[in-house]
């Protein structure tokens, strides 16, 4: 990603969900909390121009389920 970053989540029903960016040091560089639909969701997290390139850590808790990704910024 650059500055924006789509995310594609599918939810099983409507619930709030927790995007966080943290770096590979554990710090908490973005928290968003975003409302899901019940299916297919696409998710854009944008600004993220302000992080310095590199790798970082996408989380997304969802109810009972939290995911996992390396991401990077170019």
């Amino acid at each position: 990603f650059v500055n924006d970053m789509k995310v594609s989540i599918n939810s099983s029903s409507d619930y709030m969900a927790a995007f966080r960016i943290i770096s590979f040091d554990g710090r908490e560089l973005l928290r968003r909390m975003i409302n899901l639909q019940k299916g297919d969701n696409i998710v854009v997290l944008n600004n993220l121009g302000n992080l310095p390139k590199g790798s970082y850590i996408l989380e997304v808790t969802t109810e009972g389920n939290k995911y996992i990704k390396k991401v990077i910024k170019n």
